[in-house]
């Protein structure tokens, strides 16, 4: 990319970048230019208060709001040891953490409820479709490190701004097969949620998987390519 560049009728210098975003680093830190047609402004969820980066917003809630802020660092001796933990904590907190992006070998996880989602429309098939996102950046969230297979993370895990409600959860992978499983077998919509809801009532704590609905087994029908008229049948005794 040409780096020629012209504001208020003087060209600072003419250079060749590898993209767009190189380019605006140096007139920044060169030539005092910012030239980002936009910055992206985390929004306090309790004031309204506009903070730049994650760690100023979560400053900004502990010194203002007086909120503790708890933060954690942990390291694991392998990946799959911090994705047993990190299920064990989301199980826990009620909470659900999401890949936000990669950057080297750092992996950046947001609190899902965080953003927008994709789907827009308010037609009767987006009942179906409600999304657990609110439009806004909320603060929780962990960053893992990989380093050659051991792994490191810090964890912001304290929540500000949405209640942490059960109905908002993901399904695990294992639960979500173990459905797969008893639904290909041909057991009912109902009988399956009979069996749930009588586990829950033995169960020494309830958690997503007891809360399980209807609109959880179609969703599984739809992800996974089942037969659409499952619900229609009815258990043979």
């Amino acid at each position: 990319m040409r780096g020629k560049k012209k504001v208020k009728g003087n060209i600072f210098y003419v250079s060749t970048f590898n993209n767009k975003g190189n380019m605006n680093k140096h007139l920044q830190k060169a030539h005092g230019v910012d030239n980002r047609s936009s910055v992206r402004l985390l929004k306090c969820l309790l004031c309204e208060q506009d903070c730049t980066t994650c760690s100023n917003l979560c400053e900004h809630i502990s010194i203002v709001h007086n909120v503790a802020m708890k933060k954690e660092c942990k390291d694991f001796d392998s990946l799959q040891e911090f994705k047993i933990w990190k299920r064990n904590v989301e199980k826990e907190d009620l909470s659900f953490f999401v890949v936000q992006r990669v950057v080297g070998n750092k992996t950046y996880y947001a609190c899902h409820r965080s953003g927008s989602s994709r789907k827009e429309g308010t037609s009767k098939s987006m009942k179906w479709s409600e999304t657990c996102k609110t439009g806004k950046i909320y603060p929780a969230g962990m960053i893992l490190t990989n380093n050659e297979g051991r792994a490191t993370v810090e964890f912001r895990r304290t929540h500000v701004g949405h209640a942490l409600n059960m109905k908002f959860l993901h399904l695990s992978k294992e639960e979500r097969d173990e459905l797969v499983g008893r639904i290909k077998s041909g057991v009912t919509f109902e009988r399956i949620l009979d069996d749930i809801r009588k586990s829950a009532s033995t169960a020494e704590s309830v958690d997503r998987f007891h809360a399980v609905d209807k609109r959880d087994l179609h969703n599984i029908v739809r992800d996974y390519d089942l037969d659409r008229n499952m619900d229609a049948r009815t258990d043979v005794t």
